[in-house]
């Protein structure tokens, strides 16, 4: 919670309580913590990254797959991508368990969870290395 991508995905949203809410309602059920929103608004104002951050162009709406280790939290701290990584949701969801309300919401998705990106309905285009 106190990576700047983590904010970034909340700063887009209209209401990022909702979005604390329901990644609670995912994490309690996979029987992980839940995330304090008091804890991530201070987190943010300790955030030098929020500090300098200026409204941007949304990205388009898209999946990505990244195996572990591939840069995942970099691209999203760096602002290469705005999206909800499933790493902050729990394990153990199919994509509409885990990331149907995220995706209908406009969010993107980063994963390294292979089996959910090809049981996701989506189209997903790139390569694997």
């Amino acid at each position: 919670i106190d990576d700047h991508g983590f904010h970034r995905a909340l700063l887009t949203h209209h209401e990022p309580r909702e979005v604390i809410m329901k990644i609670n309602q995912l994490r309690r059920k996979a029987g992980g913590t839940s995330i304090d929103s008091k804890e991530v608004a201070d987190l943010m104002e300790k955030c030098s990254a929020c500090q300098q951050h200026t409204p941007e162009a949304r990205h388009p709406q898209i999946m990505v797959y990244a195996p572990p280790g591939s840069g995942k939290t970099t691209a999203l701290n760096s602002g290469a991508i705005t999206a909800i990584d499933t790493d902050w949701l729990g394990t153990g969801f199919t994509f509409n368990e885990a990331c149907g309300w995220f995706w209908y919401n406009g969010f993107s998705i980063l994963t390294n969870n292979l089996d959910m990106v090809l049981t996701s309905g989506t189209k997903v285009f790139g390569f694997l290395n």
